[in-house]
């Protein structure tokens, strides 16, 4: 099995939406969409990016062969001028524990950081989900901030452009 990271371009705008729902459906507890409301969209935020890329956002894929198992996206940070934030991590669970989505963090974090304007990657993630933090700090990433809110706690961590190796 090789797996290849690279940016998604228009051609899998359609793979992208269909894993971005299987994404929301298998893990509920882990992202702040509602799979039935997201479905009925005609596009998903990201998708839309996708097809005409804008303001230096991006969705990295890993593929198996031909086949789109795991979206990683940046996007560029409105309040603060100089950092970018990870979202929507996911790796399809038939390729759980083979370090796919180490692979997927750290190639888009390389991405984000090839703006000349980014210097810190930030994430949210769920303060119970360990098996995510353990890949986010085997990536680079550092615990900033606990912050409550209404789904449980989040944990803020960040990485940047100089700890980044």
């Amino acid at each position: 099995m090789s797996i290849i990271y690279q940016k998604l371009t228009a051609v899998y705008a359609q793979a992208y939406r269909n894993l971005r729902l299987e994404s929301i459906k298998a893990h509920p507890e882990s992202f702040c969409a509602v799979y039935e409301e997201q479905a009925q969209l005609p596009k998903l935020m990201f998708e839309a990016a996708i097809e005409n890329p804008v303001n230096s956002r991006f969705m990295m894929g890993a593929f198996d062969g031909d086949v789109l198992i795991g979206i990683c996206g940046f996007v560029p940070l409105a309040q603060a001028d100089d950092a970018g934030e990870l979202i929507q991590v996911y790796v399809r669970a038939a390729y759980g524990g083979r370090k796919i989505g180490l692979g997927l963090v750290k190639t888009a974090v390389s991405e984000a950081f090839t703006i000349p304007y980014i210097h810190r990657v930030l994430l949210d993630v769920k303060r119970g989900n360990l098996n995510a933090i353990r890949v986010y700090e085997q990536a680079g990433f550092e615990p900033n901030t606990v912050t409550p809110t209404l789904v449980g706690e989040h944990l803020c961590m960040s990485i940047s452009r100089d700890t980044h190796a």
